[in-house]
């Protein structure tokens, strides 16, 4: 054997018979790491990945070396894994497919190369038994299929010992120590766990080389000084980026004790990991694969092969002794000592070699053949487990992203409590959907949704938000926000950004937003730069005063480093063209400190506007830390005292009815879509736009629950003016058989280019003006239609299992047997007979527009041990024929899962359709349908041919109804609402 004696024959690179069986092993293992590999979403550490990966490869190099700023947490990582997922992104569409990619090719090629490996370190026999191992092993599946360096890490590291064995050999040949440098150099850009390695490496070389000095000290000095060259080679190789390294060590470092880092890593946790992964069944897999590998223990020292084995044990425990030595901050997990898990496999692989050595008759194929079987039958728990994981017993932020996208309506921005971390997952599968903070170009009223950490201890309460949604990763409210800008220029401003007024306040700004984590001021996209503008406006007959503006600013230092950030001040009275007043970076900061203040003089107001500004702008770096600002405050100037100033609430009013389209009241109408305020004062004002008591009685009298978006108080503290939207808490207009009046709320005559309708929808024909749309589809009560003006569509139904029993089945077509959950968003069946519900989406005789569908659906069920509880989904274009979309069905030793398990499908019809069924059937009281926040039954029916191309809309107020008994409620929208989101999948 290659580490056991330097005499033993080289055994030559050959395939041989058994290439066809690793090649189908190989195509196997391919399979079961690309099997439904995009249901479950990406996690957070594949989010670190993606948060720079995504990235121009100017941004994405220095910010991996130097933990640049990003959406993200630290990624210690060096660039390789994230340079391949770039190029998959590059060269695949943008789905989770695509970033998990790289991982599952890595992962995959491992399987030959532990084949490759076995061969050269112990037997034919073993080498299959643990390609068989490696391939079937949801251990290995795991990090296949996981967007994050490991898979990498593995192959390399595997091929640089399989490469060192060859040139270990008294017949190694140059090549074999090219390999080895290669192989090394890519594991090293490929993890930090690669100086582990490559020092069990050099352990492996230098004791070869002491058991060569005893007979041939030449050999043993030839050896040493090969083992040197690929030593400077592979250094020479990773030297561009030890900087990078060394900065890596110096962020994770820790001066506190550690030892409770290794409180997940025990020795239970991490055999079963190995042996039987996320295997929730009663069979005692880890202690018979425990037995197992103990076998082959005995097995490997019978047959004289303790030295590979020892090199095999240095190889695959230095990461661990690494782990316990150096003093770090992260805490170890499985996921760190992944190299222990091949000394597992190879060890069981023997014990699979000890049980074929029995039967001495069967020809080398039969052995080979039945070590593959043995092993196959050792990795039942995969087989039994596979179909769960992956649709993970784990709630779905894509469920909860949908559940926003539902919501919609006429919505169109969306902020974060934080510029980071939600804002990475949001964007990624929501990009396009909203409007974002990373432009703010102008000063029109907008609404918006606010996601919030669910885990934050303290957050800071903002008030006039509407609650949307709790969830376990996310809260979601939604809120307007009224641009009053410019401000006065002749009263104290303050700003300290723990809110969210800066949005009312700022007069423009690219890619800046509040981060109320912080309270600062921060760039929204942390790799380019940033600018927002405040306006300050004079009043008439001011003059040239000079007001001061004092700017505060908050640093956030790396734990081994400054950050690069560059945060600037500018003044002038062209926005276009301001002028530098003040640069500030890091080093300006006194040492020990976090915070600095400095005062700005502005410049006079332009003599013709009355208007200066202020700019507040960063430049990011690409090194850890953080540079923000913490305040703004105007001190201004005294004011000549013969000066009449109109009170400032007027003015702001003045500036709210010029950036907003604000009306007086609403003339006995409710208001159909659009973005107008309606504005109310303590007395008639139609110089401001704002009606008086009466008209806000009326409006109220129509919106009864509404509450102001915003206020104007005066310098006693009392509210002189109010502004409502209706829009924000009642996005619809109910219309039904008798005609109302409506106010379309665009400001001017348009064409709506969507038309969002819900409630009972049941194809009736809905008369706005003289325009006639009929409704192209009938569905289930509660409901929504989105047409768009090209004649596409789309029917969403996400109904909440938290609803009374009889509003459930109401919504249904047919049903039987069906129950209530108590106390749980769930339906089950009455008794222990099984049961359904039927949904149905149908259209007019002929018109046949349904094209498609795609149903997320959450069941869970008992797990008898035989296989009868089970929740299974199918569809029927025709009510008679049904298709199979998904089942979840009981395995294991009776306990629940599933309830949070996302099943999900998308089916494209051959042929449009008038109908379209969608049946859950349940075994009995042992399977459950779940729909609640976060884990909502979601069906979105796809349209096309609807008839709808756009709906005219006047300026004025117009009657409205629809025909037929059953009301429905409208909301037209200027832009197309978003037909479905694909949320990055490839179902």
């Amino acid at each position: 054997m290659t580490f056991a004696d330097s005499h033993a024959p080289r055994r030559a690179f050959s395939l041989g018979p058994d290439w066809a069986l690793i090649a189908g092993l190989t195509l196997v293992g391919l399979w079961l790491r690309l099997y439904a590999l995009d249901v479950v979403g990406l996690w957070w550490d594949e989010f670190v990945t993606l948060g720079r990966a995504s990235w121009p490869l100017r941004d994405m190099l220095p910010s991996l070396a130097f933990e640049g700023p990003s959406d993200v947490s630290l990624d210690s990582s060096p660039p390789l894994f994230h340079l391949l997922v770039h190029a998959s992104l590059v060269l695949f569409p943008a789905t989770d497919w695509a970033v998990k990619l790289p991982s599952v090719i890595a992962g995959t090629l491992t399987i030959p190369v532990v084949w490759l490996l076995g061969r050269r370190l112990f037997s034919n026999t073993t080498a299959m038994a643990a390609a068989t191992l490696c391939a079937l092993s949801l251990f290995h599946i795991h990090y296949s299929r996981e967007a994050r360096p490991y898979a990498l890490y593995l192959l390399f590291a595997l091929l640089g010992l399989y490469f060192l064995s060859r040139a270990l050999a008294a017949t190694g040949r140059r090549r074999d120590w090219i390999g080895f440098t290669l192989a090394n150099i890519l594991m090293f850009y490929a993890s930090y766990l690669a100086a582990a390695t490559f020092f069990a490496e050099g352990l492996i070389v230098a004791a070869r080389a002491a058991l060569l000095w005893r007979r041939e000290r030449r050999a043993a000095l030839r050896l040493l000084a090969k083992a040197a060259c690929c030593a400077v080679a592979v250094f020479a190789a990773y030297l561009p980026w030890l900087p990078a390294h060394i900065f890596q060590v110096r962020t994770i470092h820790a001066d506190g004790p550690t030892g409770d880092r290794f409180d997940s890593a025990g020795f239970a946790a991490v055999l079963k990991a190995f042996a039987a992964a996320y295997y929730q069944g009663g069979a005692p897999w880890p202690a018979f694969l425990a037995v197992l590998a103990g076998v082959g223990l005995a097995r490997h020292i019978a047959m004289g092969r303790l030295r590979p084995l020892c090199a095999l044990g240095i190889w695959s425990l230095c990461a661990l002794g690494m782990a316990a030595a150096l003093p770090t901050q992260i805490h170890v997990s499985i996921r760190y000592l992944v190299n222990i898990f091949f000394l597992y496999v190879y060890l069981a692989a023997g014990g699979i070699e000890a049980v074929c050595a029995l039967f001495r008759r069967l020809s080398a194929k039969s052995v080979t053949a039945l070590a593959v079987l043995l092993a196959a039958a050792c990795s039942m728990p995969t087989f039994e487990t596979l179909p769960i994981y992956v649709k993970r017993d784990s709630p779905s932020i894509k469920s909860v992203l949908a559940d926003l996208i539902a919501a919609k309506d006429n919505v169109d921005w969306l902020f974060y409590y934080r510029n980071r971390h939600l804002k990475i997952v949001a964007d990624w599968y929501l990009r396009g959907a909203f409007r974002t903070a990373a432009a703010l170009p102008d000063r029109r009223y907008r609404r918006f949704f606010l996601l919030t950490p669910d885990d934050l201890v303290h957050k800071r309460p903002l008030a006039g938000l509407v609650p949307v949604a709790k969830s376990f990763w996310a809260d979601s409210a939604k809120g307007g926000v009224v641009n009053r800008s410019p401000l006065p220029l002749d009263v104290p401003y303050a700003a300290d950004f723990a809110d969210l007024s800066f949005f009312a306040d700022v007069y423009s700004a690219d890619n800046m937003a509040p981060d109320l984590g912080y309270a600062t001021l921060a760039l929204y996209d942390c790799r380019i730069p940033g600018r927002a503008v405040f306006a300050f406006a004079a009043p008439p007959g001011f003059g040239q005063a000079k007001a001061r503006a004092t700017v505060d600013f908050s640093l956030r230092p790396g734990k081994a480093s400054l950050p690069e950030t560059t945060a600037t001040v500018a003044v002038g009275t062209d926005p276009n063209a301001l002028v530098t007043a003040a640069t500030v970076r890091a080093a300006d900061f006194a040492p020990g400190t976090t915070h600095k203040r400095l005062t700005v003089d502005l410049p006079a107001p332009d003599p013709a506007t009355g208007l200066v500004y202020i700019a507040l702008g960063l430049d990011p770096g690409h090194v850890d830390g953080a540079l923000e600002f913490a305040g703004l405050r105007l001190a201004p100037p005294a004011s000549p005292p013969t000066l009449a100033v109109r009170p400032v609430w007027e003015r702001r009013a003045t500036a709210i009815a010029a950036n907003t389209r604000v009306l007086p009241g609403l003339d006995g109408a409710a208001v159909l879509g659009g973005e107008t305020l309606f504005g109310f004062a303590d007395t008639d004002r139609p110089d401001l736009s704002l009606g008086g008591p009466e008209a806000l009685a009326a409006y109220l009298a129509t919106y009864p629950d509404d509450a102001p978006v915003a206020t104007l108080t005066d310098a006693a503290g009392n509210i002189r003016a109010r502004y409502f939207d209706p829009g924000l808490r009642h996005p619809f207009t109910s219309v039904s058989s008798a005609p109302r009046p409506v106010l379309p709320g665009f400001g001017r005559a348009i064409t709506a280019r969507g038309l969002v309708a819900s409630g009972d929808l049941a194809g009736q024909t809905v008369r706005v003006g003289k325009t006639r749309l009929t409704l192209p589809v009938a569905a289930p009560a509660g409901s929504k239609l989105l047409l768009d003006a090209d004649g596409k569509g789309l029917v969403h139904f996400s109904p909440g299992f938290d609803a009374p029993l009889s509003a459930l089945l109401s919504q249904t077509l047919l049903d039987h047997a069906v129950a209530a959950v108590p106390g749980s968003p769930a339906l089950t069946c009455a008794g222990d007979a099984p049961c359904f519900l039927t949904y149905a989406v149908t259209a007019a005789p002929g018109a046949a527009p349904i094209t498609g569908f795609r149903l997320a659906w959450y069941p869970r069920v008992l797990t008898d041990g035989t296989g009868h509880n089970r929740v299974r989904a199918t569809y029927s274009t025709d009510g008679a024929t049904y298709h199979v979309l998904g089942e979840l069905r009981s395995a294991g030793d009776f306990f629940w899962y599933g309830g949070k398990m996302r099943m999900a499908r998308e089916v494209r019809l051959p042929h449009p359709a008038e109908k379209l069924y969608v049946r859950f059937a349940l075994s009995g009281g042992g399977a459950q349908l779940w729909s609640a926040p976060g884990t909502r039954l979601s069906l979105d029916v796809g349209l096309a041919n609807t008839g709808f191309a756009g709906l005219p809309l006047p300026a004025s107020v117009v009657p409205a109804q629809s025909d037929g008994p059953n009301a429905c409620a409208v909301l037209p929208t200027r832009e197309p609402p978003p037909l479905g989101w694909p949320l990055r999948e490839r179902m």
